[in-house]
């Protein structure tokens, strides 16, 4: 009996061990090595889910191993982050000793924190850039980091190249002063990210000092918030551009489709007015006297009747095709890739309403109703028509850069999402834009010398607040061209407030434009400079 009850406590004892072996196996082979490398790098774990892990906010790593935790800290203290440049060699952020012995990331531009991001206090990268590219700065994915790592060797991470222009930058966070808003400069033929601001933001150089995340956290101004890509915004007539291209490509109408606007009415001031009334409601237009205007007119003078017309008449199964193309309503994983958190665009609450309602047609065809957009979004329709219909698809990151010196094309470089409309339909809306410029509301964003297209946007909100103030548009000189979107919030009237924003910006942002090569030319557009 004694002997069977040894047997048995001793085989129990030996369960009890394998047990316990499987799981430090487990913890260390399985879970535990892959919640390591999510330890270090959490934009891998955020890059197809759109959020960070919850241990990423304050306090959070005390939910994981602390084993785990303190094999990782290890890791990044003996760790130096990779350089981020600009596209001219100018170095916008890196690491500098402390007086303690220890390291803190340093950020040249301030205006750059929306799209940087910034790192924690044990040198992980938290938000922007930092996060979505942690590993590279790391030097996570390399063979020769990971052989480093596992003899406690100093390890020195990968660099960024980025095609942010420094001196564009500067300018575009200049001539936005101090409204609240956001602007993105955007390489015309190659979609390249030349400056993105977003006012009000945070300082980088700042967030590990004690309470300075939690001020700003509560901050009304939300300088957490990248405007440029994670905000949402009305964005008035600018989306006639969307519309425009829509209706041209279906062949619903042509730049010489005429459209009369009835009866004049006169409000109290004795200004005049149009109405399109349609599904029990109605589209005012103030935009404009004249009772009869082409399709070409009626985007240079804005004319909410011709527009909403044309979406009340549009199909809703049309208008959310050539809204999804760039990137409204854009269902789960079918959106323009991009390598910063984007809020997805919207359309409508539910589409299915703009079937059922030709006044909410009309509404998100002049640019109000449910639609909601960032400034990021609104320049890609224009970097199609500039491109034929083919929209280079933009991107932040041109180069990484291993510390031997070998090159790695960022992953967006070069990509492209063709025939989003036709090379006609381009044509024909680049001219159009031009003439927005040349005899239309758009006039207050020429520059002298340079082939210019526009469209303002003023986004009416209700009640008591400024609308959104909007200037959406292109230059193009020689064999340089760029694309600019300005949104001012709650800054008034887009003619008034965007637009010199954005002519003020394009001799900077011209200059910086990677120039055609050798043999390449744009498209022949009636009316364009060569």
């Amino acid at each position: 009996m004694f002997e069977r009850r040894v047997w048995w406590i001793g085989n129990v004892f030996i369960a009890i061990l394998l047990l316990l072996s499987l799981r430090i196996l487990y913890w260390q082979l399985g879970r535990g090595n892959e919640l390591y490398f999510s330890v270090l790098d959490p934009g891998a774990v955020t890059l197809g889910e759109g959020e960070a892990p919850a241990w990423l906010q304050p306090g959070g790593l005390q939910e994981l191993p602390q084993p785990l935790v303190q094999r990782a800290v290890g890791v990044l203290n003996d760790t130096t982050r990779g350089r981020i440049y600009d596209r001219q060699g100018n170095v916008l952020a890196e690491d500098a000793a402390t007086a303690e012995g220890g390291r803190r990331r340093i950020y040249a531009l301030p205006s750059l924190a929306p799209v940087l991001g910034y790192t924690s206090g044990i040198h992980l990268g938290i938000t922007g850039l930092e996060l979505r590219y942690n590993g590279t700065l790391l030097g996570l994915n390399r063979l020769d980091s990971q052989l480093q790592q596992l003899v406690h060797a100093p390890v020195t991470g990968s660099d960024l190249v980025l095609t942010i222009d420094s001196q564009v930058q500067q300018a575009a966070a200049a001539a936005l002063g101090g409204y609240k808003g956001s602007v993105v400069v955007f390489d015309g033929r190659t979609g390249a990210v030349l400056a993105m601001v977003s006012a009000p933001h945070i300082d980088p150089n700042r967030v590990t000092e004690e309470g300075y995340l939690a001020s700003v956290a509560t901050d009304p101004n939300a300088p957490l918030i990248n405007r440029a890509t994670q905000g949402l915004f009305t964005p008035g007539s600018t989306f006639k551009t969307v519309a425009l291209i829509a209706a041209l490509d279906t062949g619903q109408v042509n730049p010489d489709t005429m459209f009369n606007f009835g009866e004049p009415l006169r409000d109290a001031n004795g200004r005049i007015y149009y109405v399109y009334r349609v599904g029990g409601g109605e589209i005012p237009d103030p935009n404009h006297s004249e009772d009869r205007l082409d399709l070409t007119m009626s985007y240079a003078k804005s004319a909410n009747a011709a527009f909403g017309q044309i979406g009340a008449e549009m199909s809703a199964e049309t208008l959310i095709e050539y809204g999804q193309r760039f990137g409204f309503s854009a269902p789960a994983g079918q959106g323009i890739p991009v390598e910063l958190p984007l809020a997805n665009s919207q359309l409508a609450q539910d589409l299915d309403a703009l079937g059922q309602n030709p006044l909410l047609r009309a509404a998100t065809a002049i640019g109000q109703g449910e639609l909601l957009t960032n400034t990021y979004t609104m320049g890609l329709p224009v970097l199609a028509a500039l491109n034929e219909g083919n929209l280079p698809v933009p991107y932040i990151v041109a180069q990484i850069k291993d510390p031997t010196g070998i090159d790695h094309n960022g992953p967006l470089v070069g990509e492209t999402i063709d025939d989003l409309m036709t090379p006609e339909t381009a044509s024909q809306v680049v001219q159009i834009m031009v003439t927005s410029v040349e005899r239309g509301w758009a006039q207050t964003g020429e520059v002298e010398g340079v082939t210019v297209g526009g469209k303002t946007g003023t986004a009416q909100l209700g009640g008591d607040r400024l609308p959104h103030a909007w200037y959406l548009g292109f230059a193009r000189q020689d064999d340089r061209a760029v694309v600019i979107v300005v949104m001012v919030e709650n800054g008034g009237e887009g003619s008034v407030v965007a637009a010199p924003i954005f002519a003020q910006l394009v001799p900077t942002a011209l200059q910086a434009a990677e120039p055609a090569p050798s043999g390449w030319q744009w498209p022949k557009i009636p009316g364009l400079n060569p």
